[in-house]
């Protein structure tokens, strides 16, 4: 995307700046309120809500400079290294789903189903950290329940994108 005016800079950073603000705030609300669920980790996702969100109606560029800003701020403010490890891995994985589905099948996957999808990679990305961090496959046995938790959260947040893309026009840049 090229920005001629200064006028569009302003708008771009602006509007940058407030998603990255609401997805920092998912996070930091997501963070607060456990899932009452008995497996380490599983949380609903609201702040990939965002991520997709910019994909959607700015750019995957956008998205992931979002998704990075996000889980760099939420690691320094609240987490440790290696909450930003598996954080980072989960959205790297998540992301790399997402590009490729918008690219590969761009009119053929809903937001739905591209929001399942992210999650359960989200989770396959947390899971691999833990491995690599631990030196451990022993990480696996998590996995059946990581990607059920997954299809079930990320079909949710999907429903909620969904709502949100409805409500705003396909460009807003």
């Amino acid at each position: 995307m090229r920005i001629s005016s200064s006028a569009e800079r302003a708008r771009f950073v602006t509007l940058h700046g407030l998603l990255l603000a609401l997805a920092l705030i998912c996070s930091y609300l997501e963070a607060q309120i456990p899932l009452p669920i008995p497996i380490p980790g599983v949380k609903l996702g609201v702040a990939n809500i965002v991520v997709a969100f910019c994909a959607y109606i700015l750019s995957l560029r956008s998205a992931l400079i979002i998704s990075l800003l996000r889980v760099s701020i939420v690691a320094f403010l609240f987490g440790s290294v290696s909450s930003f490890f598996f954080s980072l891995c989960g959205a790297m994985f998540s992301f790399l789903a997402l590009a490729l589905l918008l690219l590969v099948f761009p009119r053929r996957v809903s937001p739905i189903g591209l929001s399942a999808l992210c999650a359960v990679m989200h989770n396959i990305g947390q899971l691999t950290a833990a491995s690599i961090l631990f030196n451990t496959n022993a990480v696996i046995v998590y996995l059946p329940h990581m990607i059920a938790a997954a299809a079930a959260t990320g079909t949710f947040t999907g429903i909620l994108l969904c709502t949100l893309l409805r409500k705003f026009p396909q460009n807003i840049l």
